[in-house]
This record gives structure tokens, C-alpha cells and sequence, in this order.
């Protein structure tokens, strides 16, 4: 449609872009160069390579009747997201060779996202020198390291971008700006379901409309009857209730999901103000469901809340769209993936904190330009950015390679399920069968003992003194001396089903160290850790 006919129908876009909006724009393209020349990693390879959608082996209709995966819709589906593998398949088409052009649009999603980011402010009438700093501060957040650096990640900066362009229209449109946010949250939506703080946005957008309430009602409840719809479906689906990485969402009851979802939404805000500790995954042994783990984070989380809810009140009791906005999208992803609305597959998913990223730059950019000096203002602006770009590097670095990520995945959270399975696949493909081995053991002894925390000191103790071989000879007595036979017995299952090549070693290893647990009778084969599910990507 042209520029006129959209004008027609009541908004008129204009690109438009100061200087200080360019920079910003190339800050965010930068940003995503840090990772231009990668490889498909993690979950890319079953999103992209795996996938019969993208590559184009089934019809693009497949797509609504399938995962976003490509596995067929039934019982234990992860996600239906049917407009993001046909946004790869259309990729694919174009440029099938490999991971380069999905890695170039990851940095022109950024770059959009800040765009349109930039274009709510001047609709919302901010000031152009704090929308600048936050528009800076946003596109160099590095709460968004996975979102950027991660293929799979596209899908929450394309539903982003969709979602604020929605809410532009809640802003700008004279003409049906109900119909036109509700078609283009749905769409969001089918990109990525978590984008419904975006519906907030926009509800909250169309009540503060300069018309008459009659017809600010009628765009609202369009928006709500299609937010509704849309949760309804998404919660009839027959999701699965249990996820081999044994999320803490799926153990905690009562009480303890609370506690253990104020430490969540605590966490992920923690990230995004003051961000620190980025990883592809968490795992619930780095939490465990005790107080004394979870209580610092959760009554943060508490704080946040009791703090955005007063400010809320104050924000709209001054009219305030830009604050009220901000608030809604601080807390509004943090609450998605706390698991006290869905149960969620994994443990904080730091891809779902891209739109968070967006609130706390605007927020830090008003408390820069309201509470410090002209002078200051300028030297505040460019060391928070020069701090966020530098951690950012750091945390979106590891994604340009499999080794790296699982590396760095393992240095940060060690108690991660899926990134000790996972570095183990890495060393099994470079040959390095003793390290594997290591990998594979500590993964199975993690899952064992779910979700109950395991000991981490010997762990740590291990692998400061001794070679891989050596710590798998030591590791049943130093990781459970209370039972050492169920560690060898269930590591030679594990070996037996996933790495064959050692197996015939380990019962060398095992026979000379522990020979009472190779007394007949004492089998315990089928008992002791057992090897989690093979990890998505």
C-alpha cells in the first residue's frame, strides 16, 4: 500500500531522523555486527536446519498446524509461533547457504527495533534530548546479548518491532486505531506469544486518546476481545507439563512457586537496571526452592512491585504516558517468564527481557536528564553507554559459536542442566571424549538429584586439581559418598546410551576403584542418574 493510501486510512508514517537518532541507529547496528560472522547455535539448528517449514519441505499452510519447530500440533507442544518459521523460510529462500543472512537481519531487527522505538517517543511528545539518551541506552543494553546474538532471538525483536508499531498507531491513527492495533498484535503474537505487554501498551494508549470516551471504549475492547481470543487459544493448547531441563516453575507448588517467582521477576529486573550474570541457560540447581537461596532476589522482586505499583498511580494521576509505559514493560516480561501466570519451559529465558530493555533505558534516560546538572548530563549519558556496550560485548560474543557459547555457559551458570549436556556435545564432536565424558556425568548427576540442590564445592574442587579422567574416577565418592554405587552404576547407563566410546573405560575406571559395587548381586544398573532428554539445539 502507498504512503497515500495508508495516510487515508488515518496515519501517515514519516522516517524522519535527527542526528542524535542516526546515532543511535548506528550504535544498534554495531551491536549487531558483534556477532555477524557466526554459526547457527543452540536452538538455530533445530529452528532453521531441522525445520520442514523452513526449508521448505512442506507447504508455508503446514505452518499453522504445526510447533514453531515444525512437529506437528498434539499433546506436549512447546509453542505456537506460525508466522516466525514462515519469516525464516522466506530467509532461506532467498539466501539457503548458511547462517550469514539470518545473522544480517538480527542486526537489521535491532536497528529497526530501535527506529520505531525512537518514533513512539516523538509521538508520545518526549523530549528529544532523553529520547535520545534512552534510544542510545537501548540499543546498546546488553540485557539483550540473546535476543541479538541468537537467530532464535529474532523472533522476540521482530514481535517487538510489531508491537511498537502498534502502538504508534494507538498514538497517531485517526481512523480505526482498534482494528489497526488489534491485527497488529495478533500478528505480534503469531511471531511470539510472549509480546502481550504489548497489548497493555496499547490499551492504555487508546484510554489516554483525545476523543470521545464513546469511541476510545470501542477501540479498547477491540484490542481486549483479540488479547483475550488470544489467550484463551494459547492456553487450550495441550502443552507438555514436563520438560527434561526440569524447570522450578514445573516443582514449585504453592507457597514456594511464589517465592520462587518473586525471585524471578526480582532477577530479571536486576538485569535489566543493573545488568550482570548472562547466560544462554539457568538452571534450577542455581536456585533451588529453599528461602534462604530465593529470598534475597524475591523480596526485590516484591520491592519492584509495590514501587511500579505506587508509581503507576502517581503516572496517572499526572497523565503521564511515557512513565506508565515504562513501568508496564519493566515488569511485564519479568512477570511472563516468573512463572506465576504460565509455567514456563525454562528458567529465566533472557530473551523475553528485549522489551524490558526498552523501560529501563527510558527510565535511566529521565532520571538522567531530571536529576543531574546540563554539564553532567552529556559525561552520565556516554559512561552508562560505554558500560552497557562494553558488558554487551562480552555477553553476545559467546554466541557466535557453539564452543564458546557452551563454554561461557558453563563459567556462568555451572548448574545449568542443559549447559553442562551441551559442552559435553561440543567436546564429544572435537574428539575430546574424556572431557565429554566429565560433562556428561555432571549433567546426569544434576538431573538425578532434581530439585533437590546439589553440593557444589567438590564439583569445584574437582576440576581445580585433577584431569577429566581422574574426576570421573573420584567423582562418586567425593559427589555422593553416601551412595557412590548408584553414581557408578548410573554413569555407566548413561555412557552405555550416550557416549559408547568411554563406556568400556569407565567400567575400567570404576572396577579398580570401587570393586564392591561390582559384587554380584549389587547391580544397580537401572538405579543412579539417568541421562536427560537431548537438548534442543
Amino acid at each position: 500500500m502507498t504512503s497515500t493510501g495508508i495516510a487515508r486510512l488515518g496515519w501517515a508514517p514519516s522516517w524522519r531522523c535527527s542526528r542524535r537518532c542516526l546515532l543511535a541507529l548506528a550504535l544498534a547496528a554495531l551491536v549487531g555486527a558483534v556477532t555477524l560472522g557466526g554459526e547457527f547455535v543452540y536452538d538455530d539448528r533445530a529452528a532453521i536446519l531441522e525445520n520442514p517449514i523452513v526449508q521448505g519441505k512442506v507447504s508455508a499452510l503446514s505452518a499453522f498446524r504445526s510447533s514453531v519447530w515444525g512437529e506437528p500440533l498434539g499433546p506436549g507442544i512447546s509453542s505456537y509461533r506460525p508466522l516466525t518459521p514462515l519469516f525464516w523460510r522466506v530467509i532461506w529462500w532467498v539466501f539457503p547457504a548458511g547462517p550469514g543472512a539470518y545473522r544480517a537481519v538480527s542486526l537489521l531487527l535491532h536497528v529497526l527495533a530501535v527506529g520505531l522505538f525512537w518514533r513512539l517517543g516523538r509521538a508520545l511528545g518526549s523530549e528529544e534530548g532523553a529520547l535520545a539518551a534512552a534510544a542510545v541506552l537501548f540499543a546498546v543494553h546488553p540485557a539483550h546479548a540473546e535476543a541479538v546474538g541468537s537467530i532464535v532471538g529474532q523472533a522476540d525483536i521482530l514481535a517487538s518491532c510489531i508491537g511498537l508499531i502498534a502502538m504508534e498507531v494507538c498514538v497517531r491513527a485517526r481512523r480505526w486505531p482498534g482494528t489497526w492495533a488489534s491485527a497488529l498484535l495478533l500478528a505480534a503474537w503469531l511471531v511470539k506469544e510472549s509480546a502481550l505487554p504489548f497489548a497493555a501498551g496499547a490499551l492504555l494508549l487508546l484510554a489516554f486518546r483525545d476523543e470521545p470516551a464513546v469511541r476510545r471504549l470501542r477501540a479498547g475492547a477491540a484490542v481486549l476481545a483479540v488479547t483475550v481470543g488470544f489467550v484463551m487459544f494459547q492456553l487450550s493448547l495441550p502443552r507438555s507439563t514436563e520438560h527434561w531441563n526440569n524447570s522450578l516453575t514445573h516443582a514449585a507448588q504453592g507457597s514456594q512457586r511464589l517465592l520462587l517467582g518473586a525471585h524471578l521477576v526480582g532477577r530479571a529486573v536486576a538485569m535489566v537496571v543493573a545488568p550482570s550474570g548472562f547466560s544462554p541457560v539457568h538452571g534450577y540447581a542455581a536456585l533451588d526452592l529453599s528461602w534462604r537461596t530465593l529470598a534475597p532476589f524475591a523480596l526485590f522482586g516484591c520491592a519492584v512491585l509495590a514501587a511500579v505499583g505506587v508509581a503507576s498511580g502517581v503516572a496517572a494521576q499526572r497523565r503521564s504516558r511515557t512513565a506508565l509505559l515504562a513501568l508496564i514493560f519493566l515488569v511485564g516480561p519479568p512477570l511472563l517468564l516468573s512463572g506465576l501466570l504460565v509455567r514456563m519451559p525454562t528458567d529465566l529465558p533472557e530473551r523475553l527481557l528485549y522489551p524490558s530493555t526498552m523501560a529501563a533505558s527510558a527510565l535511566a534516560a529521565m532520571l538522567i536528564f531530571r536529576r543531574s546538572v546540563v554539564r553532567v548530563r552529556a559525561a552520565a549519558l556516554a559512561g552508562l553507554a560505554l558500560v552497557f556496550f562494553t558488558v554487551g560485548v562480552f555477553a553476545q560474543r559467546p554466541w557466535r559459536s557453539e564452543e564458546a557459547l557452551w563454554e561461557h555457559a558453563v563459567r556462568v551458570e555451572p548448574k545449568a542442566i542443559r549447559g553442562q549436556m551441551n559442552l559435553a556435545q561440543v567436546r564429544y564432536r572435537q574428539g575430546r571424549i574424556e572431557e565429554a565424558a566429565w560433562h556428561r556425568l555432571l549433567a546426569a548427576w544434576i538431573n538425578d538429584r532434581y530439585p533437590n540442590p546439589p553440593s557444589w564445592a567438590p564439583v569445584t574442587q574437582l576440576e581445580q586439581e585433577l584431569s577429566p579422567l581422574l574426576r570421573i574416577s573420584e567423582a562418586p565418592r567425593r559427589l555422593q559418598p553416601e551412595d557412590p554405587c548408584r553414581l557408578v552404576h548410573g554413569m555407566l547407563g548413561v555412557y552405555r546410551q550416550t557416549l559408547p566410546e568411554f563406556e568400556t573405560r569407565a567400567v575400567q575406571l570404576f572396577r579398580g576403584e570401587y570393586p564392591g559395587c561390582f559384587v554380584p548381586g549389587i547391580t544397580g544398573a537401572a538405579a543412579g542418574p539417568q541421562p536427560p532428554g537431548a537438548p534442543r539445539g
